[in-house]
């Protein structure tokens, strides 16, 4: 499980940084394109039973994988909310990983 989040956590800046410095994306474009590899890691664990497995809150993951799809399409369509919503997804990534660190358990 760990080194799958690490595989598309790391996935998801290469993408974002290629886009943007050498493929010639906008940013919210190359955030959207960047965030599918989360998405698919995020459907994938809850699907196979892993992120269960370790212990994560499940209702937790649910709401972080409709969040991060709703982000990343947002981005995608450069929809009129999808700045706000990158604010807000970006707060919201801060403090989940913030929250992790403090309470473990």
């Amino acid at each position: 499980f760990i080194n799958e989040f690490a595989g598309a956590n790391t996935l998801k800046w290469v993408i974002m940084a290629y886009g943007v410095l050498f493929g010639g994306l906008s940013e919210k474009r190359a955030i959207g394109y960047g965030l599918l590899p989360t998405v698919l890691f995020g459907i994938r664990g809850l699907l196979s039973g892993s992120t269960e497995a370790v212990g994560c809150d499940m209702t937790a993951q649910w709401i972080d994988s409709a969040l991060t799809v709703f982000t990343s399409h947002a981005a995608l369509t450069d929809a009129d909310y999808s700045t706000t919503l990158i604010k807000a997804w970006c707060v919201y990534s801060g403090l989940a990983s913030g929250l992790c660190r403090l309470a473990p358990e």
